[in-house]
């Protein structure tokens, strides 16, 4: 009696019937669950055991039941098509974690691939235990309303390519990924304290808590825009480049490890709400190569939180760029207490400013009244002085009470061209 107990423990059962097949136990064969029988109800724990695979056709689709997992000791190959996907979701309900997902054991050689197939509903959808084996890949596949929707970490990166991740809580935590052209949107959290995870040419929109809370990773040719953190540091952070993080209630916040701050370059960093850049570490960060779509420095400065508003914290450096981003105007230096001025393009032909240097009055010819904005900075890129809606030739400003130095003037037009000119104040 006893052997027979233990051949029945150790039989998949599969039952079809009322147009679905019903099955649990342990797989210690290879098994092919096929279209033709699809779906199949999984009614309890379903377990590969190692050295056996677990082929699940294009157009399979399994339904599990409450608290329910798959667990992978051996291999699991999922390949849908692009017109016949693969489904894994819950049989009872629409609501996040209603069965545990797909727990991949690496210890006893568990991997998997999976091709075009669709997630929802799971605790947590796919998970690896480390160390080794794990994920080889998931590509062209969609992740919806999980709790959790990549989970776990083996040491080896596994390759999510083309992947689509919309209203989960978290969609990726832990390490070891590599992430590429993927689209995230509407989820809590898109990733959620990782490390090692590369992300790359993906969008990342509309996450209520943080788009990229991660770090020991690079960050590269990426749209964050609307969320409301963009990218958060987990430990040092990510290392940025070519990304776009725009229109979220905060861009980025940095953060150190043994001082080290990756870097952030060549990234267009604009019209988040509250700041650009919020800086918690006691570095001081040059973050030189990127652009803050205005050449407007008191409205790049109000978006970077730093030791002027903490002294607890470093200062953030920062190249000021004409509003098209196209040419440099100059280069802060904190700590040092200086700004940097490079080279001024001329944008008009118009603007003549005499005499320069002037004592108490400087006048702009304006023959065509095309300029209406002036804005006079010092030398730390302070804004000294401002004329709105000016409509005269010359224009005329009194610089009496200016203390002699050299400064920057930025003459607005009324078709939004920006130019600027140095002056210098003598007495």
């Amino acid at each position: 009696m006893k052997k027979l107990m233990l051949i029945m423990f150790l039989s998949t059962q599969i039952v079809i019937g009322f147009g679905q097949t019903v099955i649990q136990g342990i797989i210690n064969s290879d098994v092919t669950l096929i279209k033709d029988e699809s779906p199949y109800l999984v009614v309890g724990d379903l377990v590969v055991f190692p050295k056996w695979k677990l082929t699940i056709e294009p157009g399979v689709e399994l339904r599990f039941a409450n608290g329910v997992k798959l667990q992978i000791r051996g291999t699991l190959e999922a390949f849908g098509t692009e017109t016949d996907s693969i489904t894994f979701l819950s049989n009872t309900g629409t609501a996040m974690g209603l069965w545990q997902g797909i727990e991949i054991i690496n210890t006893l050689g568990g991997n998997a691939s999976f091709d075009y197939c669709n997630f929802s509903h799971a605790s947590s959808a796919i998970n690896e235990e480390c160390c080794w084996g794990g994920i080889d890949e998931v590509k062209n596949s969609k992740f919806t309303f999980n709790t959790i929707a990549l989970g776990g970490y083996t040491g080896n990166p596994a390759l999510v390519e083309h992947c689509y991740f919309a209203n989960n809580d978290k969609c990726v935590i832990h390490a070891d990924k590599i992430i590429n052209d993927c689209i995230f949107e509407n989820n809590k959290y898109g990733l959620y304290e990782t490390e090692r995870i590369d992300v790359s040419n993906s969008t990342f929109t509309n996450h209520s808590q943080i788009a990229l809370y991660g770090g020991r990773g690079d960050l590269t040719n990426c749209i964050i825009t609307n969320n409301n953190v963009g990218v958060r540091a987990f430990f040092e952070g990510f290392a940025i480049e070519d990304c776009d993080i725009s229109n979220n209630q905060v861009g980025i916040e940095l953060n150190d490890y043994d001082r080290y701050v990756p870097p952030v370059i060549n990234s267009t960093i604009c019209h988040n709400r509250q700041y650009n850049v919020i800086n918690h570490t006691m570095c001081d960060v040059d973050l030189y190569d990127n652009c803050w779509c205005t050449s407007d420095s008191t409205t790049v400065e109000n978006l970077i939180y730093d030791a002027y508003d903490d002294y607890n914290v470093g200062f953030v450096n920062y190249t000021l760029y004409t509003d098209d981003c196209s040419h440099a105007i100059y280069k802060t230096h904190k700590a040092e207490g200086y700004t940097e001025y490079l080279s001024i393009q001329e944008l008009t032909d118009n603007a003549v400013i005499y005499p320069n240097p002037a004592s108490s009055t400087l006048f702009i010819k304006n023959d065509e009244k095309i300029i209406n904005n002036i804005r006079l900075y010092d030398y730390t890129g302070r804004l000294l002085m401002e004329r709105l809606d000016v409509d005269s030739n010359p224009i005329e400003l009194n610089v009496s009470e200016v203390i002699p130095g050299l400064y920057i003037m930025r003459l607005a037009t009324q078709n939004n061209k920006v130019e600027f000119k140095k002056v210098i104040i003598i007495r």
